[in-house]
């Protein structure tokens, strides 16, 4: 789920950690409770990128390899669906 899915966790970090703007990010390593993810941005009074890892918790335990991905895919979604109601408004 990098490279070719970063927007997809773009989405993921905007939306279940709003007002957080990033223009890159990579998820770098996942557990049985949820992701690090590596993010940069560039703050909005200065041209030097920051880069920093978050925690994204999943929304529940993941019990096997297959439910983590599962997870990752629901909060991926979950995060398309808020996108799109937020430009219908």
């Amino acid at each position: 789920m990098n490279g070719d899915h970063m927007s997809a966790t773009i989405g993921i970090v905007s939306h279940y950690i709003p007002g957080l703007i990033v223009t890159e990010a990579e998820i770098t390593s996942v557990d049985s409770l949820g992701m690090y993810i590596k993010c940069t941005r560039t703050p909005r009074a200065g041209n030097q990128p920051q880069q920093f890892k978050i925690r994204m918790p999943f929304p529940r335990r993941a019990e096997n390899r297959g439910d983590v991905k599962g997870l990752i895919v629901e909060m991926t979604q979950a995060a398309a669906k808020g996108a799109s109601e937020t430009t219908e408004q």
